[in-house]
């Protein structure tokens, strides 16, 4: 990151939700995050992490873009970009596409009691296996918030 002190838009939402005694779920854990590189070649991780370090400045760049396009709602721009990464090495469907899958197929149950504010990472909204059309799929209405 460029700066000492750093923010998530993730530690943001925790901090809210903890401040209104919201109870916060979550949809895989640090484990399961863990087994998508264990299940992965050493050749592939290193491409990827060495993509990030070759290029420090283009990485800035492409941060910089990612942020841009999230606060525009430019949902499918971001993907776009997310998807045309060399960081992601053709590992689209264990860091994107299973996660969402097995995401939207938790939402029913926790979906059936109680009004839900869901937060996920903005690359995996979009596309035909994003979260929002896998939960219109589903049959859910799903729009946009507007600001």
């Amino acid at each position: 990151m460029e700066c000492e002190n750093t923010s998530s838009y993730e530690m943001n939402l925790m901090e809210l939700s903890t401040a209104k005694n919201l109870p916060i779920e979550g949809l895989e854990t640090s484990l399961s995050q863990m087994k998508i590189f264990d299940d992965m070649k050493d050749a592939e991780i290193k491409g990827i992490l060495m993509e990030g370090i070759d290029d420090m400045e283009k990485d800035h760049q492409l941060q910089h873009q990612m942020v841009d396009m999230y606060k525009k709602q430019n949902i499918n721009a971001l993907y776009q970009l997310i998807l045309s990464s060399k960081e992601l090495r053709n590992q689209e469907d264990a860091l994107i596409n299973n996660r969402n899958r097995d995401w939207v197929a938790k939402l029913p149950k926790l979906l059936e009691s109680n009004a839900c504010f869901i937060a996920v990472g903005a690359g995996h909204l979009a596309g035909e296996q994003g979260v929002i059309q896998l939960l219109r799929n589903a049959g859910y209405t799903v729009s946009a918030v507007q600001n």
